[in-house]
């Protein structure tokens, strides 16, 4: 493969991008027929390593040799270019392996073009010399076609041998092979071209030969647009003048396109020269590109409004050497001479919805952010739009991208059309307490009705508002557990055994009712929680796309080796081929660690790729994630393609955004996901704390320190690189910080305290990048994120969670506790004297009204009332730590307890009016797994319990230890 660059700062860190930014054949050469009939060698299990002799590289043995076993030959027939192997190994299975033989007869001596693709691997040899061998890195495309490996090889008249060691993957086990009337079937625009090793440098268009293309010096060349371009080819032109100025320090002018532009002339999009050379661009999908010298001048056009684009942006990134590091940082190499070899590239995104939830809505005046997406062909963003001229975003309609029933239910209210019917039947009750902890009764014909002509109002509306209309819309639930309870909607599910198939009939009927109407439109919904099984007896239309949601991800281990997951996406596969993945990356429960992601991403999404899916949205956000700008990078860029070397990427990157840190960067890739690889225990998801994470221990943790004290000592003088290494290590330092306590001397050289220092410093100096400019109200948002993540900040107190912590009141069967008086509610605030907001404490109130109901079944001592603090897993801390106070005066024999599998009694008889009680108790026993709850359980006997009566107590000053 031949990337052609004149950068030598980025010698270092050359790399392929993208599966189609490669060299396209020149010339398709011979016109043999490959015959049908081929000879096959079925190998036994575990012999992918196996390599044949020599002298079985010459001519078709009888049998073949694979360790003492004598494997016998077959016939088999290629249908097409085609040979499926499915029926010869019994499954598709990794591994599964076979020698294939082809006898070609030829008349004469001639230069003949071949073409290989594979599902997964393969070698190959013609008359005994090796001509391919992708054991390595595999096909890198799927499904393989026979344009992904291109060679010219030299037949002899008389006989031929071609031979073929594959190895299966796990989608299928076919194996493509096409010579030269083959391949001239498949429209150019089609090829799908990753490696050309023997290939002559000439140009083929369709049947025009044109001769060998000349180099173009950027800093004399003129960009041209078509007389009347669109806004996106007007915005590619402008991208390419700008960033060719500040490559070359000329001015690089933007002409329409005329009869005296002669040579050293960049036409972008559908200019008359492109049609001229048969480039073919009218016949190219949206988001298609192509990069094509032609003599002296150059060729970058692509299909629909993101085509033309992406050309440009391919072009300056893999020709010119640009990079677009982070939302707010970019790599522009200077080099006025900088010339542009023969180029002829093309590609297209392997999945067509690309969507990232990373920014935490850091919207800014100058919009900045919605830059990098759509330069690194994201075509979505969860929290802004793209604009027009830079391609637009495939955002979804109105109401909203997801949990859209509140959008209908609040519609529904505000045309007053709502009825009680219409909602969710709980626990014998329709309706929730707002629109979001309520849901519909999907089966009411009546209101099935009243929802098809709402989402057609929002259809039409959006079309009138938007430029580029949105052209999905979702329908699906809130995200709440309540789901009704209605005899009918219990039948419906049952009918198609699982709650999706009910979910389905709503989502088929919408989709039924607008198809005709607006045929460009799909519903989109989730398959999540109680609607990821497949349903029985029921479909989804065409025009629906199924977001099957990987909630009980493991981040530790890749989907292969997740059943569980696997299964379902695979079963989903053969019952509709739009299907969405919403792929958790952010952990929730307890940010910024140390995660081994890119041992898991990219096997994860080429399995996804295998099984029909089209589209990938992801959450990972927010900045203070680990390693957060390596990872949307990498995430970008295998989005657009699965199938692309890993680690050149990451190579690239580190090198180019750390500089001489690089190494040490890739240092702590490595040994946290060596770490995670041999923690075979852990279950590590989107909700789990620290302790969850066994290979995070303080070894692990120290181990990190060395690196980044190694990382930062390579890049001392440099600022900006070191600011960079900084906030690559979070995670590092917040590990490191936890774990002090357990650190032997000598473990780490920082003590405590510079390490929350450097934690701070990091965070103040990336958000006066990343929060430069904000629109106040994200301002205000992200600064309450900010304060929240450095909670942890504490010598002995842990903050982290207790901005999580809140009051609730728990009603057992008849009878409801008063929760607090509303002017009295506080949440646990962070300083340095933890106390509640508000009054300064947390008020509950039992009243005698509160217990009547049950006075007559309490003969002894019982519960009057029963209140507890959720929050995130209490029993990860070592001790609690607060002020307890009772007022009580009629009551003297309260018990106050608290716990949760175990009770500790903090408030004994006769203390309750006594004021202010110091408590401090270890949280060991109390809990005997992780759990957010933790209760205060007040007693007293009942027949001292009068009208008129209550019992009040207050919590303050709060303390939670590790």
């Amino acid at each position: 493969m031949r990337i052609f660059r004149s950068i030598a700062t980025l010698a270092a860190f050359v790399m392929t991008l993208s599966v189609f930014a490669v060299s396209s054949p020149s010339e398709v050469k011979g016109s043999v027929v490959l015959p049908k009939k081929w000879t096959a060698f079925i190998l036994p299990d575990n012999n992918r390593n196996f390599q044949p002799k020599q002298a079985d590289l010459q001519q078709v043995p009888q049998f073949i040799l694979c360790g003492k076993t004598k494997v016998a030959s077959r016939q088999i027939t290629a249908s097409g270019d085609t040979l499926d192997l499915k029926k010869e190994f019994g499954k598709n299975k990794i591994g599964n392996c076979a020698l294939l033989y082809l006898e070609i007869p030829s008349s004469k001596k001639e230069t003949v073009t071949l073409g290989f693709g594979a599902d997964w691997w393969f070698e190959a040899w013609f008359n005994g010399k090796k001509i391919a061998d992708t054991l390595r890195e595999g096909n890198k495309a799927w499904p393989p076609s026979c344009t992904n490996y291109l060679v010219n090889v030299t037949l002899n008249a008389g006989k031929n041998l071609l031979v073929i060691k594959f190895i299966g993957g796990s989608g299928s086990s076919i194996v493509k092979v096409g010579g030269p009337v083959d391949l001239k079937k498949i429209p150019r625009n089609r090829w799908d071209v990753q490696i050309t090793p023997v290939m002559m440098r000439t140009h083929y268009a369709g049947i025009k030969l044109q001769s060998a293309p000349k180099s173009i010096r950027l800093s004399s060349a003129v960009v041209a647009v078509p007389e009347k371009p669109t806004v996106q080819e007007q915005k590619a032109a402008e991208e390419l003048s700008v960033y060719l100025q500040k490559i070359t320090g000329k001015k690089i002018q933007v002409v329409t396109e005329n009869d005296n532009l002669k040579a050293n002339v960049i036409y972008v999009g559908k200019t008359k020269f492109a049609a001229s050379v048969n480039a073919g661009l009218d016949s190219y999908e949206e988001e298609q590109w192509l990069n094509r010298t032609v003599d002296s001048n150059l060729i970058l056009g692509g299909g629909g409004m993101r085509g033309t684009l992406y050309a440009v942006w391919h072009f300056l990134e893999e020709s010119c050497g640009v990079r677009w590091w982070t939302p707010y940082e970019e790599f522009v190499p200077a080099n006025p001479d900088l010339q542009i070899a023969p180029l002829d590239k093309q590609g297209k995104p392997v999945f067509s919805f690309r969507t990232f939830a990373t920014h935490n809505r850091m919207i800014t005046k100058s919009g900045k952010e919605s830059l990098w997406a759509p330069r690194n062909r994201v075509n979505g963003e969860l929290h802004w739009s793209i604009p027009i001229e830079y391609g637009g975003s495939l955002d979804y309609g109105t109401p909203g991208f997801v949990h859209t029933e509140a959008g209908y239910l609040r519609e529904m209210k505000r045309r007053k059309i709502l009825k009680p019917e219409w909602c969710a039947l709980k626990s014998g009750v329709r309706g929730g307490k707002n629109n979001f902890m309520n849901q519909l009764c999907l089966s009411n014909k009546e209101m099935r009705k009243a929802f098809l002509v709402i989402l057609k109002d929002f259809i039409a509306a959006d079309r009138k508002k938007f430029k580029n209309p949105p052209t999905i819309y979702n329908i699906s639930f809130n995200d709440t557990s309540t789901k009704c309870e209605c005899q009918t909607c219990a039948e419906t599910a049952k009918k198609y055994a699982c709650d999706t198939g009910l979910l389905l009939e709503l989502i088929n009927e919408m989709a039924n009712g607008i198809a005709e109407e607006y045929p460009d439109i799909k519903i989109a919904t989730l398959a999540y929680m109680n609607t990821e099984p497949v349903p029985i007896g029921i479909k989804p239309a065409d025009n629906v796309i199924i977001t099957l949601c990987d909630t009980l991800c493991n981040y530790l281990k890749p989907i292969p080796e997740d059943e569980r997951f696997g299964r379902l996406m695979k079963v989903w596969s053969t019952v509709t081929k739009n299907i969405y993945i919403w792929d958790y990356h952010s952990n929730f429960a307890d940010k910024c660690l140390p995660m081994p992601f890119e041992s898991t991403i990219q096997t994860d999404w080429q399995l996804m790729k295998k099984n029909s899916v089209s589209g990938i949205f992801t959450e990972y956000y927010p900045v203070f994630e680990d390693m957060w700008y390596l990872r949307i990078y990498l995430m970008a860029k295998l989005a657009e393609n699965p199938f692309i070397d890993q680690q050149k990427v990451i190579l690239d990157f580190t090198d180019g955004y750390y500089g001489k840190a690089g190494i040490f960067i890739r240092q702590y890739l490595k040994a946290v996901n060596d770490a995670a690889r041999n923690d075979k225990k852990s279950y590590v998801g989107t909700q789990s704390p620290m302790e969850k994470c066994g290979y995070i221990t303080p070894e692990f943790a120290a181990q990190l320190q060395k690196i980044f004290d190694q990382a930062e000592r390579a890049v001392s003088g440099d600022k900006t690189l070191l600011r960079r290494v900084r906030h690559a290590r979070l995670a590092a330092d917040k590990v490191a910080y936890i774990l002090y306590p357990k650190f032997k001397p000598g473990m780490v050289k920082d003590s405590r305290e510079k390490i929350a220092e450097r934690i701070r410093d990091t965070v103040k100096n990336e958000c006066a990048i990343a929060m430069k400019d904000l629109l106040p109200y994200w301002k205000k948002r992200h600064e309450g994120f900010i304060k929240k993540f450095l909670s942890f900040l504490e010598s002995s107190v842990v903050w982290d969670n207790c901005d999580n912590i809140e009051r609730r009141t728990w009603a057992q069967r008849a009878w409801r506790p008063k929760p607090y008086a509303s002017t009295e509610v506080g949440k646990l605030t962070q300083s340095k004297s933890v106390k509640f907001a508000g009054t300064g404490s947390i008020r509950f109130e039992v009243t005698y009204d509160d217990v009547k109901a049950k006075m007559s079944k309490m003969p002894k001592l019982d519960r009057i009332g029963f209140n507890y603090l959720h929050g995130s897993d209490f029993s990860r801390y070592t001790a609690y730590e607060f002020y307890i106070k009772c007022e009580s005066p009629n009551h003297p024999d309260i018990i106050v307890s608290i716990g949760y599998t175990k009770w500790t009694t903090i408030l004994k008889r006769n203390e309750v009016t006594n004021g202010w009680k110091k408590i401090k108790i270890p949280c060991k026993g109390l809990f005997k797994k992780p759990c957010t709850h933790t209760y205060l359980r007040v007693f007293s006997t009942p027949k001292s319990f009068a009208p008129g009566d209550k019992i009040d107590f207050y919590i303050d000053e709060m303390k939670l230890y590790r």
